[in-house]
């Protein structure tokens, strides 16, 4: 790790040698992105994302304790 300074707010920080921004949120920021903050649609707790994601983690999303009904043609 090397010592940087982020090209989108100046705060130094650590990272590798192709890191430019201190956090996503910097990046964001530079590029012109949006972080929303949605609600898992399992869960119901709160999360960040720059997806039209629905879920907060991979359990959610694969909800093991659910079952899940299958219907065949």
């Amino acid at each position: 790790m090397k010592l940087k300074i982020c090209e989108y707010c100046g705060k130094n920080f650590e990272g590798e040698p192709n890191m430019a921004y201190c956090s996503r949120v910097c990046m964001c920021n530079a590029c012109g992105f949006e972080i929303e903050t949605k609600k898992c649609k399992n869960c119901g707790i709160e999360f960040e994302t720059l997806t039209d994601a629905i879920y907060c983690s991979f359990e959610c999303t694969y909800n093991l304790d659910e079952e899940i009904e299958v219907t065949l043609p």
